[in-house]
């Protein structure tokens, strides 16, 4: 896996450039956390396959289950990051997002006037 790369931005950054980083920084610790995934998988079929008793199954496994809790930990927080970009997106007023009013704009938003 290569070091991914993130471009400089521009001191003056839009609110739609921001998004858009944080969108991508987001896609790219899915891709690593899909990488360590895919190696602890590869890892524990090595594992499996060499393993000798049952003991040392145990202690493999014990090791996997703190990986995993890491990663769901982490895809929590990542859950949490996205869900405030779409939520805050239009920048708008705190009344004009509920649900109660028929008309919708921009990612839910229902006051036109205050939305970016």
């Amino acid at each position: 896996m290569s070091m991914p790369e993130i471009k400089c931005s521009d001191p003056s950054v839009s609110r739609q450039q921001a998004v858009n980083d944080l969108m991508e920084s987001i896609a790219l610790q899915e891709a690593a956390l899909s990488h360590v995934l895919n190696a602890e998988g590869e890892k524990l079929q090595k594992i499996v396959a060499l393993a000798g008793n049952v003991e040392s199954l145990m202690q493999n496994t014990c090791a996997l289950e703190r990986i995993l809790d890491t990663v769901a930990n982490l895809e929590s927080v990542l859950i949490g990051k996205l869900d405030m970009i779409m939520n805050d997106h239009c920048g708008c007023h705190p009344d004009c997002c509920e649900e109660t009013q028929t008309e919708q704009y921009s990612y839910g938003c229902n006051h036109k006037e205050h939305c970016c």
